[in-house]
């Protein structure tokens, strides 16, 4: 074996080891990537304000959601289609209260019960 290829494999090994090294969380002396992403103005001047009065940065918060996503092996917020008005809001909250008191509140065993108290 040559002295080139005696150097070749030490290397690839070395870089093997700081890759697995690199990949663990919070790991000191791993190299860092950049990211780059585009959003509108609007977005970056809100989310810089925001950061900044929670007392950290827009980088950090993103760093942090990429933790977080790693950490849970998941997106770490709801995500949903469901767009709901003020309205919805407040009688899923209502429902939420009803069901977390221990009021004597009548319910309804179907909704053909319920229609039929409503008159409809």
């Amino acid at each position: 074996m040559t002295v080139y290829k005696r150097e070749f494999k030490h290397r690839r090994r070395v870089d093997k080891q700081r890759n697995q090294l690199g990949n663990k969380e919070g790991s000191s002396g791993s190299m860092s990537k950049t990211i780059q992403i585009r959003v509108d103005d609007n977005l970056k001047t809100a989310s810089d304000k925001l950061f900044e009065e929670l007392g950290t940065s827009t980088n950090e918060a993103i760093k942090m959601f990429l933790k977080k996503a790693i950490r849970t092996k998941s997106i770490p917020f709801s995500i949903s289609i469901n767009d709901f008005n003020e309205t919805t809001i407040e009688a899923f909250e209502e429902v939420e209260k009803i069901k977390n008191s221990n009021s004597d509140f009548e319910g309804y065993q179907s909704s053909e019960d319920l229609f039929n108290e409503l008159g409809l």
